[in-house]
């Protein structure tokens, strides 16, 4: 019998439609094999995960919009641009894109934006990430399917305060050795309007066990849209033995530690000084 962990605020979604994309690639997690940017060909079609996605009359940002795509909208690349920028230590490009219900309208697009929240693990197991809309105001729904060989398994889900102007980065690590589990998928957002800031979802996989990682608020009555944070394993540079540490940047100069043990059969508990 197969079995899960997850944390006991979780609830587990089910029929949840599959999304449909290209696999992203990303970058690697620390002392993980770094991997190239989004590369798309001309006549590839993608579903982005965010609700909304700016299009741009022109390969910049400066440029005037001609549209905002709806969730669950279709994009098939027309050709990769020379514009590029730096975008999380990799050189990204703008594409143009057709798009519309005909895909008869025409915009260009800055790479991350059309990026699928797909990853794979070695032995074959998906997991698919998910941004919808949310009762909550300012925030976003996340969900993260997986998916084995057998058909999907379970979601898990959280809100979280994501807007038109981030982007996704899919970041995959194999062979671990933490507490039995051997992979580690993270979806990591990154907004354009705030310089490194970082809001992570990761899940723990060892083949027949998916945990979900913490995710944090912000700061309690905090409105900084700078607020960010990076998991850090016990084998990374600040790591600790046996324990998962979260690199917690409250301002440009405040920086915390936030400490967790992993309870075989329970989930992540936070440890307090």
């Amino acid at each position: 019998m197969q079995r899960f962990v997850t944390l006991p605020a979780i609830h587990i979604l089910t029929g949840l439609a599959l999304l449909l994309g290209l696999l992203s690639p990303a970058i690697g997690l620390a002392q993980s094999k770094r991997l190239p940017g989004l590369e798309l060909a001309p006549g590839d079609t993608t579903t982005p995960v965010f609700p909304l996605i700016r299009i741009y009359k022109s390969p910049s940002a400066n440029s005037p919009l001609v549209g905002q795509a709806s969730p669950g909208q279709i994009f098939v690349v027309k050709q990769k641009t020379d514009v590029s920028a730096g975008f999380d230590g990799i050189q990204q490009f703008w594409y143009e894109v057709a798009f519309g219900k005909k895909l008869d309208q025409t915009g260009f697009v800055f790479g991350p934006g059309l990026a699928c929240g797909f990853v794979q693990t070695p032995d074959g197991t998906q997991f698919v990430l998910h941004v919808i809309e949310s009762l909550d105001e300012g925030l976003k729904q996340v969900d993260i399917k997986v998916v084995t060989s057998d058909g999907p398994l379970l979601t898990f889900s959280k809100q979280m305060p994501i807007t038109a102007d981030d982007s996704l980065v899919v970041r995959r690590r194999d062979s671990l050795d933490f507490h039995g589990y051997t992979d580690l998928v993270v979806f990591d957002f990154l907004s354009t309007g705030c310089p490194d800031r970082h809001r992570e979802m990761g899940v723990l996989w060892n083949g027949d066990r998916a945990l979900q990682m913490p995710v944090l608020a912000g700061p309690e009555g905090s409105k900084s849209p700078c607020f960010r944070y990076q998991y850090v394993l016990p084998d990374e540079p600040d790591g600790e033995p046996g324990m998962l540490k979260i690199r917690v940047q409250k301002t440009a100069t405040q920086q915390e530690w936030v400490k967790f043990r992993l309870i075989q059969d329970f989930g992540f508990v936070e440890i307090r000084n």
